[in-house]
């Protein structure tokens, strides 16, 4: 399929989506997101279930409230579409924890990456990025949010794909940011994105987990 198709054909299914109902993270999402390798403990409060039918089928999501009042969430119930958006177009911005103005912000291409990231972060508060906020980017129209909110940080860390979308991102957010602010992340080393890395590591884990019983 596609990229003008699948992106055709999601339309068309959120704009026949019907009878949608958000509630806190439901039992069933946190195990789809554990196939995912995502750990849903390590996700924000304000992170919600959405289920809505469409065509006749059901669907299932996670996601965020975005700056203009929509919401963008991960499909959770099936493999397409990979995403759901409802209501305004917007970046999803996530202030990080404590009351001090943060200096340095994450900016992410999809909530997935997101997830992935905090997973991949944990709990510790001794980690590189802690302490900063997160921007969500789900559709090329939010740079001019991320570039309005962005002129508030001293430094911008990009964690998007490397592949040449990514790297257009990165290029068109250093272009319109405050030179010397923007940098790319070395995290996820010679992986496609924070997806791809986290599901390396786990992999690593259980292979080492796997020789360390059968020693």
């Amino acid at each position: 399929m596609s990229d003008s198709t699948s992106q055709y054909n999601s339309e068309i299914i959120m704009s026949c989506a019907r009878n949608i109902q958000y509630s806190h993270l439901l039992n069933y999402d946190r195990v789809m997101l554990r196939q995912n390798n995502i750990n849903s403990d390590l996700l924000p409060e304000k992170v919600k279930s959405v289920t809505f039918t469409s065509l006749g089928k059901v669907y299932h999501g996670v996601g965020l409230d975005n700056i203009n009042g929509g919401f963008d969430a991960v499909n959770t119930g099936s493999v397409y579409p990979k995403y759901f958006h409802f209501g305004n177009t917007g970046m999803v911005f996530v202030k990080s924890d404590g009351d001090e103005p943060s200096e340095k912000c994450c900016v992410f291409a999809d909530l997935l990456d997101y997830f992935s990231f905090l997973t991949i972060q944990g709990k510790s508060k001794k980690r590189k990025f802690y302490g900063s906020d997160c921007f969500i980017l789900s559709d090329s129209s939010v740079f001019i949010d991320c570039a309005s909110y962005g002129r508030n940080y001293k430094r911008i860390y990009c964690f998007f794909p490397k592949d040449d979308t990514g790297n257009i991102m990165y290029l068109t957010l250093r272009d319109i940011m405050p030179k010397g602010s923007v940098e790319k992340t070395d995290v996820y080393d010679n992986c496609y994105n924070l997806q791809h890395y986290l599901e390396i590591k786990k992999r690593e884990k259980r292979l080492s987990l796997r020789n360390y019983n059968d020693t």
